[in-house]
């Protein structure tokens, strides 16, 4: 699991737990630090995982989202699309930003799904559960959040049911 790739435990950043992702190391050092990342999950609630995906292909998915919504002109079209600069009449809300949540065309751009639905994210998923096997929805929850704001709070029980469940935040 994770293709010789392990967890290294590091310091609390603003409280919060962050695991490095690093390469090296035998199963006896991976198996103990997937443990404690459990551990971390289990304490906090919360455990970051730095680099557990490929950064190409998370380059790869931002720039199929950035040009998306450059087309949808909800950036600044003055500003370097890598800049991510948000309208400014969406800035001042005279215009609303596009919603990613029913773009099941965007969710399934094939840069996207091959970061959601990565093979060290199952394994992670795996490691932190302490499970032989995990299963994603089919359906994504992709947001464009604008800077200073937030999704609201919400339960993802309403959305994907009972039973054990794990999120995976990746901001792209």
């Amino acid at each position: 699991c994770g293709g010789g790739r392990q967890l290294l435990v590091k310091a609390t950043v603003a409280g919060t737990p962050e695991v490095l992702v690093a390469a090296g190391g035998g199963r006896a050092v991976a198996k103990r630090v997937w443990q404690d990342a459990k551990r971390l999950l289990d304490s906090e609630g919360i455990v970051i995982l730095r680099n557990l995906l490929p950064s190409r292909g998370a380059r790869a998915a931002r720039q199929d989202l950035l040009t998306f919504l450059h087309r949808e002109g909800a950036l600044e079209p003055s500003m370097p699309l890598q800049g991510a600069r948000v309208h400014t009449s969406i800035q001042e809300g005279k215009a609303q930003p596009p919603s990613l949540l029913r773009r099941l065309d965007v969710q399934r751009m094939p840069a996207v799904t091959a970061v959601l639905e990565h093979p060290r994210l199952f394994c992670a998923a795996e490691q932190l559960l302490n499970v032989a096997e995990v299963e994603t929805t089919e359906y994504k929850w992709l947001r464009a959040v604008l800077p200073e704001k937030f999704t609201g709070p919400h339960m993802d029980r309403a959305y994907v049911g009972s039973g054990t469940r794990l999120t995976a935040w990746i901001p792209l």
